[in-house]
Parts: C-alpha cells; sequence; structure tokens
C-alpha cells in the first residue's frame, strides 16, 4: 500500500495532497514559474566488515 491508499482508505486523499503540493511549493527555489528545483544532498557510506 503506497501513501495514497492508505490515505484513501482513512478519506486524508485531499490532505495528503495538499501537504505534498505545500511541500513542493516551499522546497522548489526556481524564480521561474515554469522550472522546478529542488536541490538535494546525498550521502552514500559503504562499510566493509
Amino acid at each position: 500500500m503506497n501513501a495514497f491508499e492508505a490515505a484513501e482508505a482513512t478519506g486524508r486523499a485531499d490532505d495528503l495532497q495538499d501537504e505534498l503540493e505545500a511541500l513542493f511549493n516551499r522546497q522548489n527555489t526556481s524564480p521561474d514559474d515554469n522550472t522546478t528545483s529542488i536541490p538535494a544532498t546525498f550521502l552514500r557510506v559503504s562499510v566493509a566488515v
């Protein structure tokens, strides 16, 4: 079950959609309305035992 299926099962699909759109708008740093730029930092850790 994914997040939308779970939200639909509890009647909260619209709330989830609103939260995701708000998150997208907060994180999008592009000054152009036709472009999306969401910076992300990735850290890869490898451990050999």
